[in-house]
């Protein structure tokens, strides 16, 4: 806690929430070099590739007495299309005690940072799988395919650590799905019934949400309204331009301009979620949400004005968090009303959700008259952080403001009486 009096000098203090505009949430925002993840980006992200040529740094040495005799594919795909952003896949051969290392480069020599495919022969042996030492993990997956069989070995992303697996494979002779609360147990991917699986061959089928597709969007037509539901076994929803296991809703626009806040609250943690708005199910453009992201509390809050009229009276949402999971969502739809905002101003006015410029002050008729200079070194405001003064014997809060937009600002008057006073400036992110 910081003690202020008005007679010395103000000091601030910095903690973090995210706040962020743009179209796709993510965690991990390391730095603000690279651009938040958009639609166009993580389109179709597993698009193949001709198999590229191993890299020098594999060991292919050829170990004789009749082993390697099984071929691995290892095919790797980053959903931005970058490359994966140091993480490295590392396949350990426990015979030889050595480390055979496997990334996306997005240096053509390699690949193009989307996807890459590698097929090499094992000898006889126990190797085990990690992938981790990199950021933005949350694009990172990859599939290890025994090459004969066509069977799946071991998936994942990044951190992965523990896999292991034996050369000669033991490929299934029976595959097919072994989940005995899927809708097709017993039966392979090309829906031929097998009995008893011996192993799973990926294809398993459960039965989807009722609003999986957005053409069965439900309708939500009164506000504010909860609504507690699931996106377990969702399916992919405009593939090649979203990628997203979501369910829908159809939102009523009841008012020329329509301010949307949109409260999704999961059962556990989150890593990604969408935050979009869309006008049609056509799947061609969509209307990107401010929010706010919570990942280990499994919150996700967006905010957005949007016309009613221009959109037919309505407006899609199509609800997606990963991973799937239990949901509660609150929607809640008002009028959007321009006015002063400030309830230190005279001339503010309650029902204002979109504050004009037109807040008038009077001069400060206490002991002092002050102003908080802002200033932000990135030049895009301070993100969400917000200053706040209260009363430190009571706790309340007399005064809070922020630099909405550029590198610098100064607050409207402060007008305090001698005293102490608790000065803190939090809630946003980029606080470096």
């Amino acid at each position: 806690m910081i003690l202020l009096n008005v007679k010395a000098t103000l000091i601030t203090t910095l903690s973090a929430i995210i706040m962020v505009s743009s179209v796709y949430a993510d965690i991990g925002l390391e730095n603000k070099v690279k651009p938040l993840i958009d639609i166009k980006s993580v389109q179709d992200s597993k698009m193949k590739a001709e198999p590229t040529e191993l890299p020098a740094s594999i060991n292919n040495t050829d170990h004789g007495g009749g082993l390697r005799d099984e071929e691995i594919t290892i095919e790797m795909w980053d959903a931005y299309g970058d490359g994966w952003n140091g993480n490295v896949l590392t396949l350990h051969c426990d015979t030889h005690d050595e480390d055979w290392p496997f990334s996306l480069t997005a240096d053509p020599q390699f690949d193009d940072g989307i996807y890459a495919s590698y097929t090499m022969p094992l000898h006889d042996g126990s190797f085990g799988i990690s992938c981790d030492g990199g950021s933005w993990q949350s694009e990172v997956s990859w599939v290890i395919t025994h090459t004969s069989s066509g069977q799946e070995i071991l998936a994942g992303g990044a951190p992965y650590s523990g896999g292991v697996f034996s050369i000669p494979y033991a490929a299934a002779e029976n595959p097919g799905c072994t989940d005995t609360d899927a809708l097709n147990y017993g039966y392979n991917c090309a829906g031929e019934e097998v009995g008893i699986p011996d192993a799973d061959d990926g294809c398993c089928e459960y039965t989807t949400p009722s609003n999986d597709d957005c053409v069965d969007a439900e309708a939500v037509t009164s506000y504010p309204t909860e609504i507690t539901s699931t996106s377990e076994n969702a399916t992919i929803d405009c593939e090649g331009y979203l990628n997203w296991n979501a369910v829908w809703y159809e939102l009523a626009l009841p008012y020329d301009m329509n301010v949307i806040d949109i409260v999704i609250q999961a059962a556990g943690e989150i890593t990604n979620g969408g935050i979009v708005v869309m006008d049609d199910c056509n799947c061609d453009d969509f209307i990107g949400m401010t929010y706010e992201f919570d990942a280990a509390g499994g919150n996700l809050h967006l905010m957005g004005s949007v016309p009613g009229p221009a959109n037919n009276g309505t407006i899609l949402f199509p609800l997606f968090i990963d991973p799937q999971q239990g949901y509660t969502v609150t929607f809640n739809v008002v009028e959007e009303v321009w006015g002063c905002t400030d309830p230190n101003a005279t001339n503010y006015n309650p029902d204002a959700t979109q504050d004009d410029g037109s807040c008038t002050y009077d001069d400060c008729t206490t002991a002092h008259d002050l102003r908080m200079f802002m200033y932000d070194s990135y030049g895009d405001g301070w993100n969400g952080n917000v200053y706040t003064i209260s009363d430190l014997a009571s706790g309340e809060v007399l005064y809070t403001g922020t630099l909405e937009t550029g590198t610098e600002g100064v607050s409207n008057p402060i007008c305090m009486e001698d005293g102490n006073y608790n000065m803190n400036v939090d809630g946003g992110s980029f606080q470096g």
